[in-house]
């Protein structure tokens, strides 16, 4: 089961990853380089913290894995 905390640190990672990825809709319908590259990094960064969220919140909710 997870915690209190991190439900919270995935609920905001995943809002943070929908916020990023309607930036990177934005920015290739804008069809600017430089902005969809932008937008693509950011997009993977929060990708990476909402895995490195999930990945924290099953270690501590798991003391045995398998």
């Amino acid at each position: 089961m997870l915690s209190e905390s991190h439900f919270k640190n995935v609920e905001n990672a995943h809002r943070e990853l929908s916020r990023r990825f309607e930036n990177l809709r934005k920015a290739r319908a804008s069809r600017d380089p430089k902005g969809i590259k932008r937008a693509e990094m950011e997009y993977y960064q929060s990708l990476q913290h909402l895995y490195a969220a999930v990945q924290d919140a099953v270690a501590d909710g798991n003391p045995h894995p398998r």
